[in-house]
């Protein structure tokens, strides 16, 4: 089957120069008094190596012949990935690091993937798009630390580096895209963690409404709707005897920031 040059998606396996390669990325190039081009960063799937050209509107190409395969990988070691069937743990395999290029950051044992067949032989391999992986080294977040844009560089179990939310901590699994290398979204999180956060901000609640309470009070005379509003939620003196009623507490903090609160307070 024939691709136009317009047909090559990421992803996409075709034959170049007479050597399987398969797409990373495209671009479309429109330069001034020239015909527009197609810039295409792909891969050999034989040696591993990646380059980028530049094909015109015109230019066509042949599609691989690419069979997928179930396989399992086993271990790592000197730079050589060993795999084997799905169903037959027998028939094992090896492809080097430089062969598999970026993806050897997200191996993991015992992990089912997709092995790439070219003319009857293994050539390589695809990940999952997601990967469940444990963080097995994160630093502790600072309050207030929005140098690096609110994240973190984190070490997973299998050794790969990664910026995260601040909140992902040591032991925490997350889901990673191997497609782009960062972080989806987090799947198991210490709750116990999580827990003692919330005790403590309940407890800075039922201080702020403490300390505060008659200013806020006073403050809400002359405004009869907040009083109202106020008054959908329950009693105001409940928040300061249950930690169970966040959302009241939330509430009051919220009106304790405007500007008529703090006048009042003055």
């Amino acid at each position: 089957m024939s691709l136009g040059v317009n047909e090559l998606k990421q992803k996409t396996f075709f034959i170049y120069e007479g050597q399987p390669y398969v797409v990373l990325e495209t671009h479309h190039l429109k330069m001034q008094q020239r015909r527009p081009t197609v810039q295409v960063k792909m891969r050999n799937l034989i040696n591993g190596k990646v380059q980028e050209r530049n094909f015109a509107q015109s230019d066509v190409f042949e599609e691989a012949d690419i069979e997928r395969k179930k396989v399992k990988f086993l271990y790592n070691h000197r730079e050589q990935y060993w795999f084997a069937a799905a169903n037959e743990p027998s028939k094992r395999f090896q492809l080097t690091e430089e062969l598999i290029g970026e993806a050897t950051k997200f191996l993991k044992a015992n992990t089912i993937l997709d092995a790439i067949e070219y003319n009857g032989e293994i050539i390589n391999i695809e990940l999952p798009i997601k990967m469940e992986l444990k963080v097995m080294e994160a630093p502790p977040a600072i309050k207030g630390d929005t140098a690096q844009g609110g994240v973190k560089q984190i070490k997973l179990e299998t050794g790969a580096t990664l910026n995260v939310p601040l909140f992902i901590n040591q032991d925490d699994i997350i889901r990673i895209n191997t497609e782009t290398g960062g972080f989806s979204n987090p799947v198991q999180i210490d709750y116990n963690r999580i827990r003692h956060a919330k005790s403590r901000v309940s407890s800075v609640f039922n201080w702020i409404v403490g300390l505060r309470f008659e200013a806020f009070v006073r403050a809400l005379r002359p405004y009869p709707y907040l009083s109202a509003l106020l008054e959908r939620y329950g009693n105001i003196k409940s928040i300061r005897d249950s930690k169970e009623q966040i959302s009241e507490a939330l509430l009051f903090f919220a009106l304790m920031r405007m500007p008529f609160v703090r006048r009042a307070e003055m």
